[in-house]
């Protein structure tokens, strides 16, 4: 259909202004005024097309063109008195997705079908057309399943992607604003989203009876910086902000899938990185627990691991307490299972179950709890019984795909005292996502 806008036209009081030129598929109103205006900006729907133009992709001094199904054209408002002119680009592109629409990427064999739901932000129309978005989302469905326990589980999952258009390319910064679908903004140390309820509201384009405490939101971010953030909600619904980045490995766009959207979003796990030497139950960050119930246990370890989440990491260093502790002597696990101290930001009072794991510094690696977790959260989601027996018989402690020249050693990775970590556990949201 058609897309409309309503940019502010920046005029001095007093002073009229009329359109002085525009392509005949391009409706302005209004056509004329004075002073400031908002002015609604309407592109007629375009049918498919063999007609090309051409974009510079280069620089002005480097310029390098081009071609794309579509046409573009200009809109020329001109200032009455003084015939100064300001100029609005327009391009229209042809493209087999447009914005809102929804494809399949993968169908349920097993179950009653898990919803993991990809979309974007900072995502142009000229992204859209030359396929970054579905090119992104397809590496995203890829690099999700391709570490144990979702590569044996795969198939209880239906999995979409959702085409989100936004009007720049990129995502913004403290230092530049990008207009973008839901508000994406990279800071000095953290992602900031300014429209997490829209984002649920539109990956239900995918399915709109979609039970979201069952399901997955991914929402890939158009940048190539390091960074992720997973907002969890009590109910179950979470949302991965993912960016696409171009760090070398562990800190790849795989590894950022595999830590937010496989370890927060869907198997509720813990970071088990460390930031400072302290012990988390006399820390005062905003992450650490808080028995006298003041403003930051919305974030605490506390409040997730009252909700069930977390059973990669434990305050206890009792053997017989700890989540794992039927692993810990047991001999498919005993060579590697055991307590480390150390994790969820904090090198002592906390403890962890294997030396290093994905949730520690992304590393295409599950420990045995957290697999064991992802399993008990699919069957649950499923519909169907968990039995210890049947994830014994099933697992795999199998590295996935790593980049040449990686660690395959499970017991090998960066110490956690040492991990680039992204800068922020996942975030407690509430009880659920406004979705309209």
């Amino acid at each position: 259909g058609a897309y409309t806008k309503t940019p502010t036209l920046r005029v001095p009081a007093g002073f009229d202004w009329s359109i002085q030129s525009k392509p005949d598929w391009v409706t302005v109103t209004p056509s004329s005024g004075t002073g400031k205006t908002d002015v609604t900006v309407t592109i007629a729907q375009m049918d498919r097309t063999s007609s090309t133009f051409e974009v510079n992709e280069g620089t002005f001094n480097n310029p390098s063109y081009v071609s794309y199904k579509g046409r573009s054209g200009e809109v020329v408002f001109l200032l009455n008195e003084k015939e100064y002119t300001s100029t609005l680009a327009i391009e229209q592109y042809d493209s087999d997705y447009s914005d809102g629409s929804v494809q399949t990427l993968q169908t349920h064999s097993s179950g009653s079908g898990i919803k993991i739901v990809f979309t974007g932000d900072g995502y142009s129309a000229r992204d859209i057309a030359k396929g970054t978005f579905h090119d992104n989302a397809n590496g995203g469905y890829g690099h999700f399943f391709d570490v144990e326990p979702y590569k044996t589980y795969k198939n209880y999952f239906d999995v979409y992607a959702v085409t989100a258009m936004s009007d720049e390319s990129g995502i913004g910064t403290v230092n530049t604003v990008i207009e973008t679908k839901f508000g994406s903004t990279l800071t000095q140390n953290r992602i900031l989203l300014s429209a997490s309820d829209e984002v649920f509201t539109w990956a239900k384009k995918a399915d709109t009876g979609m039970d979201l405490t069952k399901s997955l939101v991914v929402l890939l971010q158009n940048t190539s910086t390091y960074e992720g953030v997973t907002m969890l909600y009590t109910d179950g619904a979470a949302l991965a902000c993912c960016p696409v980045s171009a760090e070398a490995y562990p800190y790849d766009f795989r590894g950022i899938i595999q830590h937010e959207a496989g370890g927060h979003g869907f198997g509720k796990l813990a970071d088990e990185y460390i930031y400072h030497n302290a012990f988390i139950q006399n820390c005062s960050c905003n992450d650490c627990e808080h028995p006298q119930g003041d403003e930051d246990t919305r974030t605490s370890f506390g409040v997730f691991k009252s909700l069930g989440w977390f059973k990669n990491l434990s305050m206890s260093s009792d053997p017989s307490q700890v989540p794992w502790s039927h692993l810990i002597y047991h001999s498919q696990y005993s060579d590697y299972v055991d307590i480390f101290e150390g994790g969820y930001m904090h090198s002592r009072g906390i403890y962890r179950s294997e030396a290093t794991s994905c949730m520690n510094n992304n590393i295409p690696y599950f420990s045995a709890i957290s697999r064991q977790a992802i399993v008990e959260r699919i069957m649950n989601c499923a519909g169907e019984t968990f039995s210890l027996e049947s994830f014994y018989a099933n697992d795999k402690d199998d590295f996935g795909p790593i980049t040449k020249g990686g660690p395959v050693d499970r017991t090998f990775g960066v110490d956690p005292k040492f991990c680039r970590a992204t800068g922020q556990g996942p975030i407690l949201m509430g009880d659920h996502p406004n979705v309209r």
